[in-house]
């Protein structure tokens, strides 16, 4: 059974190579923007984003915000992403959305670890590790599969379309919600390790880094 999934799974990824290759270079695109961002931010808008981004990361680490509420909110935002790219890859006319949301999603990210690795250095880095690498782990796989999913599925549609060839279409928008169903899964999970596991290492790190964050 094991076999048989693992087979299954790289025939996906060897016939969604070109898919893999594009989405990942959109996603790496966002995330050159938004560091790249950080550089020609105004020095007055820098301040009031330091303030704000420092403070909501202490809360987090002090464990002020409830930690259901963080739950609720990590898996609301990013099933947000999930979710539009999966409608706007069902919808012909939305397939260059698809990009647009992964380009968007990887420059917030971008800009988050740079802007912190701009403003506190080395410390940045540890900061970022430890408060934007855990979930995002399964996070980004998660906006990976849908991305390219929501492009493969657009694909053969509009190749239908155009060159009247047959498919089950049936199948493959199961398929396709399936997979989606299945980055959901992963976001569910990020939430999980945002909301409980993240405040454990912010809790742990900011003392030892002694950061001023007021």
């Amino acid at each position: 059974m094991y076999i048989e999934i693992r087979e299954a799974v790289l025939q996906y990824i060897r016939n969604n190579l070109a898919c893999y290759l594009l989405v990942a270079l959109i996603f790496s695109g966002g995330i050159m923007a938004g560091a790249l961002m950080v550089r020609v931010l105004p020095e007055a808008q820098a301040g009031e984003l330091s303030g704000y981004l420092f403070h909501y990361f202490i809360d987090f680490s002090q464990e002020e915000l409830s930690q259901q509420l963080m739950l609720r909110e990590s898996i609301t935002n990013n099933l947000k992403y999930v979710l539009a790219i999966w409608l706007s890859g069902a919808l012909i006319i939305g397939f260059p959305l698809i990009f647009i949301f992964l380009f968007i999603r990887g420059f917030i990210l971008g800009f988050t670890v740079g802007f912190l690795v701009d403003q506190i250095a080395f410390q940045g880095i540890v900061f970022a590790i430890s408060a934007i690498l855990p979930h995002n782990i399964l996070l980004i796989p998660a906006l990976m599969i849908a991305g390219v999913s929501a492009t493969s599925y657009s694909l053969i549609i509009i190749k239908m379309r155009l060159k009247a060839q047959k498919y089950n279409v049936n199948t493959m928008f199961w398929n396709y919600s399936l997979l989606i169903t299945l980055s959901i899964l992963f976001v569910a999970l990020a939430g999980l390790i945002e909301a409980y596991i993240t405040p454990v290492f912010m809790k742990i790190i900011v003392p030892l880094l002694k950061i001023n964050l007021t």
